[in-house]
Order: structure tokens, then sequence, then C-alpha cells
């Protein structure tokens, strides 16, 4: 848990993942950070020039324009040092037990109601849409992991194994029944988001809406959230 308090200090930017959040400051609540399909190995080091600049304009046609600026708002040092991992809730970058205190302590609270609104706030990516009542409680549950997958009735003892029965392959949670199954995959291959779900297909619900929120229109997020609720609906059909 005390790794959520970590955030990496760019350097040459060889060892840190352009795909990895926590070299982002306000990026920290993604899983990944929200940019153009860039290779899986893709590196920080890509963006820097010879003269230990960001390459400004490689950025900008890479990334969203709220990303591009918080990427150029880190300071690059000015001889070559390696990346290193700081505490991003110390302002020299140094844990100490009392900072990691309270950050076990907001995690253990964080569904009191004092953070009722932030909570709201991450929650409104869902219920903000103009779309069916009934798809958005979906979508909620979709989230929260309350649907009824193969691996959820598992741990219930209502069925024997957890494996998906459309492909077999593997244990069906959420992500498997609406993202990484090849049932799912043939749906998202016939659609314009399909390399974007593609990179996601590892994250949890929340976080893959999350960041539809930011790289697409209200409406493309509409129609993504009705696609998983059609995924799920014909799964439904299939099984039964």
């Amino acid at each position: 848990m005390l790794s959520w308090g970590l955030r990496w200090k760019i350097g040459d930017g060889r060892h840190v993942s352009v795909h990895n959040r926590i070299w982002i400051q306000n990026f920290g609540w993604f899983r990944t950070v929200p940019c153009s399909n860039l290779q899986y190995d893709a590196v920080v080091a890509d963006f820097i020039n010879e003269s230990e600049q960001w390459k400004e304009d490689e950025i900008a046609q890479n990334f969203l324009k709220e990303v591009s600026e918080e990427i150029l708002r880190i300071a690059l040092p000015r001889t070559p040092q390696q990346d290193t991992l700081i505490w991003r809730f110390d302002k020299h970058g140094k844990y100490s037990v009392k900072s990691g205190y309270q950050l076990a302590v907001k995690d253990n609270f964080k569904n009191d109601p004092s953070c009722s609104d932030s909570s709201k706030s991450r929650w409104d990516v869902i219920w903000s849409n103009e779309i069916p009542e009934k798809v958005k409680i979906f979508m909620w549950r979709a989230a929260k992991n309350l649907l009824p997958t193969a691996s959820n009735l598992w741990k219930k003892k209502i069925v024997l194994e957890p494996m998906c029965l459309r492909c077999g392959c593997k244990c069906e949670d959420v992500a498997h029944a609406l993202l990484e199954c090849k049932s799912a995959r043939r749906v998202w291959k016939r659609t314009v988001f399909y390399e974007d779900i593609k990179l996601m297909a590892h994250q949890d619900m929340l976080s893959v809406i999350q960041e539809v929120a930011v790289k697409r229109r209200k409406e493309d997020r509409e129609l993504i959230i009705a696609i998983f609720w059609a995924i799920w609906h014909s799964r439904n059909l299939l099984i039964f």
C-alpha cells in the first residue's frame, strides 16, 4: 500500500515507462498515463533530446494537452542522472513514518462521510452520462465488481469453477468478460475504440471509464458504456 506514495523523479528517463502513471505528479489517479498508441516498451527517455530537454513537439503529438502541460513542468537535471523513486508526500522526496501513517489512515477511511465529495466526483464519469438509469447502474456494478461473473459466483460456491464459459481459457472476472475475452474483443475490433480498449484491458473498470473521459468526448464515453452493456447481455444469451 505504501507504494502508492512513491513517484519517479525523472533523470535520464531510461528506466520509466511512459505508461506508468507515477512519473507525472497530477495524474496519480490513473493506472496508466492517457496517451496515444505508443508502444508498450516506450520510455520517458524517448521524449528527451541530447541537450537534456523535453522534445516538446513529440510530446504534443503523443499526449493530451493537459498531460503534455504536466510533463513540460517536470524539471530535468542539467547533467545525466538515473531515474529515482521518491516519496511524493514530502517536498524533499524522503519517506517518514509519520507521512506513511497518514497515508495508511487516509486509505483505511477513504469511504468515510468526510470523503464523500471527492468520492462522488470520481463516480461522476458514470452517473453524469445521459443514458438509461439501468445502464448507469450496470456500469457502477461493473466498476464495483458486483456483476455475477463466473469468478464471483465461484467465490460464493454457486458454480463449480471460475472459468469463462465463452472461451474456456481464463477465469472470468469483470475485466475478462467485458474487455479481454475473445468474444468481447471481436466486438471491440468492429469499433473505433479498439486501440484504446486494448491498452486498458488489464485495468479496473472505473479506471477505464476515467481514462475514456479524459481521452474522448462525452458522446464517445456513453457509447462505450453502451457497448459494455451489450457485451454483457450478449454473454448471458450465449451462456443461457
